[in-house]
């Protein structure tokens, strides 16, 4: 005589073997993700002006090998820097760059930028020293050369003194606005 399965067997195997197997299934529980944090960048100071060094644009972050802090470190003492923060000059990015007849290695570009007129330091960063400082304003020669004045901003070089001379032409009652070289900035208008 064969054996007939009843229903009721087949409910009381299937809870069985639930309650056996449910102490043996577990799942792990989820690895925990690795959270990459990103070290907070300091506000570093030059007198009462703060230098939030996270609001400084990284140009090619991909190439750029520098430190930060310490780039801008070596910045902030230097009396062109004070004189441009000083005056409502801001630090808004660096770049790393490399030009042999600037340096025979890779050197950071530290730009300050006042109603759209940029001035920059040259950083080594190796030795922690500023290698020099120059204004973007376009350069200006009056004659056919040079083309017309430029409506914003222009320098030129004063071959007696050999400093640069820079000039506003959007507001005829700032006029010059600095008078640098390499090494220094010897005039400089307050009221830029």
């Amino acid at each position: 005589m064969a054996h007939q399965i009843t229903p009721c067997f087949l409910a009381s195997l299937t809870l069985i073997v639930l309650l056996v197997c449910s102490g043996c299934t577990s799942t792990n529980p989820p690895a925990e993700v690795p959270v990459i944090e990103t070290p907070t960048l300091p506000v570093l100071h030059h007198n009462d002006v703060a230098v939030d060094l996270a609001g400084i644009e990284v140009r090619d972050p991909e190439l750029f090998t520098a430190n930060l802090t310490s780039t801008i470190t070596t910045v902030l003492p230097d009396s062109r820097a004070g004189l441009l923060l000083d005056h409502g000059w801001n630090i808004t990015s660096v770049r790393q760059e490399f030009d042999e007849e600037v340096l025979d290695r890779p050197y950071v570009r530290v730009e300050f930028m006042k109603n759209n007129l940029s001035f920059y330091f040259l950083v080594d960063e190796e030795k922690d020293q500023i290698i020099g400082g120059y204004c973007g304003a376009k350069v200006w020669v009056a004659g056919p050369i040079s083309g017309p004045l430029p409506k914003d901003y222009s320098q030129a070089l004063d071959k007696h003194t050999r400093q640069w001379w820079v000039f506003d032409h959007r507001d005829e009652s700032v006029g010059m606005v600095m008078a640098y070289d390499k090494n220094g900035i010897y005039r400089f208008n307050p009221d830029f």
